[in-house]
């Protein structure tokens, strides 16, 4: 290789590796799934595509996640809080909607002009460090079942009732044959301990695709 094909090669390199690096750490990583708690959505094995940020929202749109258009939600307008199944196509605006007021209440949404973080509601599939290892982080990737605001009978104990607090979820594996590291075992998980929102399956192959949002059954969470 000639010192100008050696130079331009080591010009193209430095810039393209710090474009490279900020990309992860702030766009997009990717993440592989580990042990059985999110079967059958996710298998050991299986390498996610993590979403960081949206970069420039509003332009792309706020989720590419698929609905599952069979699920249902609880009432909004319920006397107390308590759930029906009477809502179905609007949950996701009215969760969007209280969501931003209840952050709003405490200004904790950091954002720039170009990027804020990934819009997070019930039925995402999210990366986060767990609540309980400080150093080294272990992550988790499980599915949002509850958010900030929002009332929530957990898997593990359904005759009990949680708050989840303002800038926080709630998240729990799919599998429910087996017990699960999760909110139900640390409880609600702090927003600031969110990597990502998993969007789909990029490897094997043959399951690539993009992750379904799944809500959570009736009578599990409401708002207040």
């Amino acid at each position: 290789m000639s010192s100008t094909a050696a130079t331009a090669a080591f010009r193209n390199l430095a810039i393209s590796l710090p474009i490279a690096i900020w990309s992860v750490d702030n766009l997009v990583s990717l993440a592989r799934v580990r042990g059985t708690s999110m079967e059958p959505t996710l298998k050991d094995g299986d390498i996610v595509l993590v979403k960081k940020s949206d970069f420039f929202p509003g332009f792309w749109g706020t989720s590419n996640h698929k609905p599952n258009n069979n699920a249902v939600y609880p009432s909004d307008d319920d006397d107390g809080g308590s759930p029906n199944t009477t809502r179905r196509s609007n949950s996701d605006e009215t969760d969007r909607a209280r969501l931003a007021r209840v952050e709003a209440s405490i200004g904790n949404t950091p954002s720039t002009l170009w990027s804020k973080p990934p819009e997070i509601l019930s039925g995402h599939v999210v990366v986060y460090k767990s609540p309980n290892n400080a150093y080294p982080h272990e992550y988790h990737i499980k599915r949002v079942v509850a958010i900030g605001g929002q009332m929530i009978r957990p898997t593990q104990r359904l005759r009990s009732i949680e708050h989840i607090p303002k800038y926080s979820i709630w998240a729990e594996g799919d599998n429910s044959n087996i017990q699960s590291e999760d909110s139900c075992s640390y409880g609600p998980v702090s927003k600031k301990l969110l990597e990502g929102r998993a969007d789909r399956v990029v490897w094997p192959p043959w399951r690539w695709g993009a992750l379904e949002k799944k809500y959570p059954s009736s009578g599990k969470a409401w708002w207040p």
